[in-house]
């Protein structure tokens, strides 16, 4: 079966932690409407010819020394030199939290924080929203098991 997933976005680096949060949003709105547009059109009938994906977002940072700055931050601290990833979900719900370890980060350890999209994808049910409302009795209809489209 064939994957369908938006377009896949370069890697950026920023040196704003704004800047940085702000990009690291778009890019899980983009990629959770990519989803719920498919499982929507899903439920109107129109059954995508393949596994629907979309990944979440990824943070990257390197650090080259042991250095550490000058701090009394229980965070924002990379402990040794190497490179440090992960991914986000909800980061307009933890927007100053990351902005706030971003400017620690950078203040402690120079550099770029690198927004760009990982290889984990997002599953269906992070992808709608609390409010949000499906026609479950048309999904049913069709007769497919969600998991094999999401």
């Amino acid at each position: 079966m064939t994957t369908i997933s938006p377009p896949r976005l370069e890697k950026q680096s920023f040196t704003d932690p704004e800047k940085a949060q702000a990009h690291m949003a778009e890019i899980y709105h983009r990629n959770t409407s990519f989803i719920r547009e498919h499982l929507s059109a899903t439920a109107k009938g129109v059954v995508p010819e393949g596994r629907v994906r979309a990944c979440y977002p990824q943070v990257e940072v390197r650090s080259t020394s042991f250095g550490k700055g000058e701090s009394t931050l229980p965070y924002g601290y990379l402990h040794t030199p190497g490179i440090y990833r992960t991914t986000v979900t909800a980061p307009d719900l933890f927007r100053t939290y990351f902005q706030e370890q971003f400017t620690v980060i950078l203040k402690n350890h120079g550099g770029t924080i690198d927004i760009g999209e990982s290889d984990t994808p997002i599953p269906l049910h992070f992808a709608v929203a609390a409010n949000e409302r499906i026609d479950g009795e048309a999904l049913n209809a069709l007769n497919i098991p969600l998991r094999d489209l999401f």
